[in-house]
């Protein structure tokens, strides 16, 4: 199959961690494929008037497509992708609400048109826009069973097809955990609101109170912002590799995951294959893969309630705590990469064949 991903930018995210592994798996399984890109968008007022009239490509900046041999094309500047910017292909795939609407109106050449969504991405445009984005008459795959309620209870739609996304085992694997000597709480460190770091934060600054010697841990892309400060008793990461990322999860007796809002919520899985338990929000797929153990997933989004998990999971007994880390590890055998990219490809097939 001819196969091209229009993606909106290219860059170290985890929506775009998903794609390259299903671009590079496409490619290696013997596939043709192409990732289209605008070039990387220009930060700053006047870079972004410099951007309008003078086009030019900005410095091309680390992805999780570097460790791939998948071609990618970046326009000259930041702006929509064109249908005279694509090839000829089977398949055109769609990865963000703009890049949709972008696709919208490519004649049949350029291939049949599938959505991959990854979000409800309202938080990242208009309401209105983004859900006539999610309307089109594109075949849909969506990765958690809340987008798939978005999808067909919210805005009528059809039923999507469901592929979990996989955790990768070569990377994300800890040999049998034991229990932190001192109680340690891991959680992503990110500024947007609907990643609620600020619900982490007051969760185990109170939980701390209870638990004196309680110790976390963070990470994040960029430095954290003076209006969303960790604790001092909270050790923070910055632009850790994955194998870092690695070492991070196996520090920890909890990671929490607080999103208000998400498409599925890779850390969860990242955790759970390295043995640590999740104490999560109910959102994202944490509904769907929790409900099988290794974690908890909360009624609500209220830091007290998350508080008191944490207090549980930092004074259990070795051997409850080493009972849940494996059941934890055990459930994320059962969301293999391998699995997943075996569903998105024979999706596509099919849907080229109907």
């Amino acid at each position: 199959m001819r196969i091209t991903f229009v993606v909106a930018a290219v860059d170290l995210g985890g929506g775009i961690r998903v794609i390259a592994q299903y671009a590079e798996a496409l490619r290696q399984r013997g596939h043709e494929v192409l990732v289209v890109s605008p070039a990387p968008y220009p930060y700053g007022r006047i870079e972004k008037f410099r951007n309008r009239f003078f086009p030019r490509k900005t410095g091309v900046t680390a992805s999780h497509f570097d460790d791939t041999r998948v071609q990618i094309k970046f326009l000259e500047r930041y702006r929509p992708v064109r249908a005279s910017d694509v090839p000829p292909a089977d398949l055109i795939i769609a990865t963000w609400w703009e890049t949709a609407e972008w696709i919208a109106s490519f004649p049949d050449k350029y291939g049949r048109k599938v959505h991959f969504v990854q979000g409800y991405e309202i938080w990242n445009g208009e309401k209105d826009r983004v859900e006539a984005s999610l309307r089109l008459p594109t075949e849909k795959i969506t990765i958690s069973s809340w987008l798939k309620d978005v999808l067909v209870d919210q805005l009528g739609m059809d039923q999507p097809k469901v592929i979990f996304n996989g955790v990768d085992k070569a990377i994300f694997s800890l040999p049998l955990r034991q229990m932190p000597d001192t109680p340690t709480i891991g959680f992503v460190y990110s500024p947007l609101f609907i990643k609620g770091t600020d619900i982490a934060i007051a969760a185990i600054t109170k939980a701390k109170a209870i638990v004196p010697n309680l110790r976390g841990i963070a990470f994040g892309h960029n430095p954290p912002e003076p209006s969303l400060a960790l604790p001092d008793f909270v050790e923070y990461v910055q632009a850790p590799s994955q194998e870092e990322i690695r070492r991070i999860y196996g520090k920890c007796s909890a990671w929490l995951f607080c999103s208000r809002e998400e498409g599925f919520g890779l850390p969860i899985l990242e955790a759970l294959a390295c043995g640590t338990p999740v104490l999560a929000m109910p959102a994202g797929a944490a509904p769907d893969i929790l409900i099988h153990g290794g974690g908890v997933v909360l009624n609500s989004h209220d830091h007290q309630e998350l508080a008191i998990e944490i207090e549980k999971i930092s004074e259990m007994k070795f051997d409850q705590w080493e009972k849940l880390s494996y059941s934890a590890e055990t459930i994320s055998r059962n969301f293999s990469i391998e699995k997943s990219i075996d569903m998105f490809e024979e999706f596509l097939v099919l849907k080229l064949q109907s």
